[in-house]
């Protein structure tokens, strides 16, 4: 609790690893990632204080049973990539690069927060490195290959399907599905080449975020 105020606390004696995940989250003032509060030093760990995300991710969320509309899946997808290129359109681009069911938390209020900064790099920084989840992590990623924003289209892309398989109730309209598998291709060459690229594939090259809920009975077949 800080004044008065729930917080998540992350502690890690990785404290350069820390300091890095401290100042990406610092510099990212967006409603869909947690606040940053501070980095309290420690003589043999610091610890990370942020905004709590109080909610359930998605994973869990599905696990219980629970299950999302066409609206409420779609709403959370166009979330989630309009996180990402807020994230990959900064003067100094940022690489999520773990995007996972788990890292994503539907809030009480419905909205939903990307979690867990931990992988994240600045693209001019970014190093060879074997970093993300299996499954969801691109093929350059897990080899240790160079990398760029079209990792974090293709973790877009693995969890979108993700939350798509989960309806049971509702067709899923093929030209959707297509548009979401190119994303999820293991050749970088053939994969869109950024986030507002597949946003506009998705949503439209008009994109308003007044009207996607509206756009959205587009992409369904509503069972009978």
């Amino acid at each position: 609790i800080l004044d008065g105020e729930k917080v998540a606390v992350k502690v890690s004696c990785e404290k350069s690893l820390l300091k890095r995940e401290a100042l990406m989250l610092y510099s990212c003032n967006y409603p869909i990632f947690p606040r940053f509060y501070s980095l309290e030093e420690g003589m043999d760990a610091d610890a990370l204080i942020m905004e709590y995300a109080e909610g359930i991710n998605l994973k869990e969320f599905a696990e219980r049973g629970y299950k999302l509309s066409i609206d409420q899946a779609m709403m959370i997808i166009d979330s989630i990539a309009d996180g990402l290129d807020y994230l990959h359109s900064r003067i100094k681009p940022i690489l999520y690069l773990d995007l996972k069911p788990e890292n994503i938390i539907i809030m009480r209020d419905g909205n939903i927060k990307i979690i867990d900064f931990g992988c994240c790099m600045y693209k001019q920084s970014a190093f060879k490195a074997r970093v993300g989840s299996p499954g969801f992590a691109s093929p350059e990623q897990l080899q240790g290959f160079e990398l760029t924003e079209k990792c974090d289209v293709y973790g877009f892309g693995k969890t979108a399907k993700w939350i798509l398989n989960t309806l049971t109730e509702e067709k899923i309209k093929k030209r959707l599905l297509d548009a979401i598998e190119i994303c999820c291709n293991p050749d970088i060459n053939k994969r869109p080449d950024s986030m507002r690229e597949v946003i506009s594939r998705i949503f439209g090259k008009e994109r308003d975020k007044t009207k996607v809920i509206c756009n959205i009975r587009e992409w369904a077949d509503i069972a009978e």
